[in-house]
């Protein structure tokens, strides 16, 4: 049984009253997902709309050569799962959990259902698959124009954004690994951590530690956006679980 409340925390039906919440989650299911459980596999036939109440989650596929390729990663109140619920197809990707994590799901059927009686949830559903569409003819661009460095960079101000601060700094938060960025930007975590090493003056200057952070060390990324965006970079303080102030200035100062 879910209750009304954990769906208000879903971004689709934040507009809705309580009482119609209350209804849809009459007809959801829920289910709790530890780090690193497939949720949903590549080109299987489920089609239910799945929500993410708590936790994390990631959208990757595999080469027939065992190579990852990373899309994006899902956060509490937004949703995944919708494309097949929609045209009907095979999944198109493989989703898992990154952290423990609480998922809501409804059927294909109600989630049509929703979208016919609530026009506003339509409306931000689709405003969502447009900006997929978006960001995914971005990065057919990168790939075609830029080389591995400039797709690297672009990849950490596209996050950034995404995690900004104020409208001249971010902090990207979780911190992703060299494994991480080379699975998203279709390169090798050799040439992520080479490329985030350089230091030519065409290049942002980078703190040396970034360099020497193996794949599963977290890493701390400051990002100075405005007119003249440039990233920072360096290994998270053990035992921080936040970024430090006196880090991210010493980073930003290498940077200069």
């Amino acid at each position: 049984m879910v209750a009304a409340a954990t769906l208000s925390g879903i971004e689709i039906f934040r507009s809705l009253s309580a009482a119609d919440r209350e209804v849809l989650a009459g007809r959801c299911e829920s289910r709790r997902y530890a780090a690193n459980q497939q949720i949903i596999s590549h080109d299987t036939s489920s089609t239910d709309v799945c929500f993410v109440v708590s936790g994390r989650v990631r959208v990757t596929i595999y080469s027939s050569s065992g190579k990852e390729v990373s899309f994006r990663d899902i956060e509490a109140g937004e949703m995944f799962g919708d494309l097949s619920a929609i045209d009907g197809e095979p999944r198109s990707a493989n989703v898992v959990a990154l952290t423990d994590s609480l998922i809501v799901s409804m059927s294909a059927q109600v989630f049509w259902d929703t979208l016919q009686r609530y026009p506003e949830v339509c409306a931000v559903v689709l405003k969502e698959l447009t900006k997929m569409v978006r960001g995914l003819a971005e990065r057919v661009v990168e790939f075609s124009t830029l080389g591995v460095k400039n797709r690297i960079h672009a990849e950490l101000l596209r996050l950034a954004h995404k995690h900004s601060q104020d409208e001249n700094r971010a902090v990207i938060s979780p911190t992703p690994t060299h494994a991480d960025i080379a699975s998203r930007v279709s390169t090798t975590r050799e040439a992520v951590t080479l490329s985030l090493s350089a230091t030519s003056p065409s290049s942002p200057k980078w703190c040396s530690k970034y360099a020497a952070s193996s794949t599963a060390t977290p890493i701390l990324i400051g990002v100075t956006l405005g007119a003249h965006p440039k990233v920072v970079s360096g290994t998270r303080r053990a035992g921080s679980s936040s970024p430090s102030s006196h880090f991210y200035d010493q980073c930003h100062k290498s940077s200069q």
